[in-house]
C-alpha cells in the first residue's frame, strides 16, 4: 500500500504553519512601514 513519507508531511505542515504565523504576526519592519 502507498504511504506518505514523514519528511513530506513535516515539510508541508511546516510551510503552512510558517505562512499562518507570517500572516498573523508580520515582521516589525513591515509593521513600521520601513
Amino acid at each position: 500500500r502507498w504511504t506518505i513519507p514523514i519528511w513530506l508531511y513535516v515539510s508541508v505542515t511546516g510551510v503552512l504553519v510558517y505562512l499562518m504565523l507570517y500572516k498573523w504576526f508580520p515582521p516589525p519592519n513591515l509593521a513600521l512601514g520601513q
